[in-house]
């Protein structure tokens, strides 16, 4: 079982378990500076909290912590110019690579996956879930083949310092969607020759097994966003890579 993002503590209630990519609230009998059944909000103001109720955090302390959306999108496309199959290992759905900000310092992660996600913003009015893991899935790029997938223009931050009193239930840190900067970005993807003993993959390429095996790397490339709404992710001839000699 996978929690979201941090071990949570699980206060006084039922912690109800949800498949991937489901969201699942979790009802609890209290909140950060609570007493029994009540939860003081960042406004000061104290809210019964049971089975089927939550609290809302008001004022602009917790608004701080608000999801952000980008500010443009990009499409990230993979192209095959190796000769030979190769598997992009996935997360839940999502085909995982690296995309990192020219020059930045603790960045947000900017490829992470979505499918069963709280932030500090979820967690004001909700207390914390769990997911159960996904099965190991892999795509299949074919030679010659290209696959496109959008970027949101987004990151995720990990181990935000949220105040307590924002939190309906307590927890030590958060995750926070943040609004990509405007920059360079490097592009970067790593496949893999195989995706295990019994690998079956569906017309979509979407494969039932992890990617391992031998390494393939694409060959590097840096885009502008939100200048740039397209980044070529290349493996070349000698993505596995080439006999020396």
């Amino acid at each position: 079982m996978r929690l979201l993002q941090s071990v949570f503590p699980v206060v006084s209630g039922v912690l109800l378990v949800a498949g991937c990519g489901n969201t699942v609230v979790v009802t609890g009998t209290g909140g950060s500076g609570t007493s029994g059944s009540t939860a003081t909000t960042a406004s000061g103001k104290t809210t019964a909290v049971g089975t089927g109720t939550t609290s809302t955090s008001s004022g602009n302390t917790c608004s701080m912590y608000d999801d952000q959306k980008g500010t443009g999108s990009m499409v990230v496309r993979f192209e095959n110019q190796s000769g030979l199959p190769i598997y992009l290992p996935m997360s839940c759905g999502q085909i995982m690579f690296d995309m990192t900000e020219v020059g930045a310092m603790n960045a947000p992660s900017f490829v992470f996956d979505h499918s069963c996600l709280q932030t500090c913003h979820d967690l004001q009015t909700q207390t914390p879930i769990a997911c159960g893991a996904c099965a190991p899935t892999s795509f299949l790029l074919q030679p010659g083949q290209t696959h496109d997938v959008t970027w949101d223009g987004t990151g995720l931050l990990s181990n935000v310092m949220m105040p307590s009193s924002c939190y309906l239930a307590p927890q030590a840190s958060c995750s926070e969607i943040l609004a990509a900067p405007s920059g360079a970005y490097n592009v970067f993807a790593t496949g893999y020759a195989s995706c295990g003993t019994n690998c079956a993959c569906d017309s979509s390429g979407v494969c039932q097994g992890n990617a391992g095996g031998e390494q393939a790397t694409s060959n590097p490339v840096q885009a502008m966003f939100p200048a740039q709404n397209l980044v070529e992710v290349v493996f070349g001839t000698c993505a596995f890579p080439c006999p020396a000699g």
